[in-house]
């Protein structure tokens, strides 16, 4: 198996890891996989409860986003090199 393939997999896997625990949760959550296509501009893996989530696991586990995370409300995120205003994720 070829690691993009592998990748591709791996990523689904945790969609609908996802899609189960919002399920478990009692909010209604669904995969956005069959909607995605080259034809459509919706970037979303999932939705869960009416907002629209890319969903991303990384070998690292994401150390220094959850250290950021730490002892805060949130985590606002900037491009460099970006117009201002533009790039800005919460």
């Amino acid at each position: 198996m070829n690691g993009r393939k592998f990748a591709r997999q791996k990523g689904d896997r945790f969609e609908r890891e996802v899609v189960q625990k919002g399920g478990d949760m009692g909010l209604k959550a669904y995969s956005n996989f069959l909607i995605r296509s080259p034809n459509n501009n919706d970037a979303a893996d999932v939705v869960v409860a009416g907002h629209k989530m890319q969903v991303k696991k990384e070998a690292s586990g994401f150390r220094r986003i959850f250290h950021w995370l730490e002892g805060v409300d949130g985590l606002v995120l900037g491009a460099n090199r970006k117009e201002s205003g533009s790039g800005y994720q919460v």
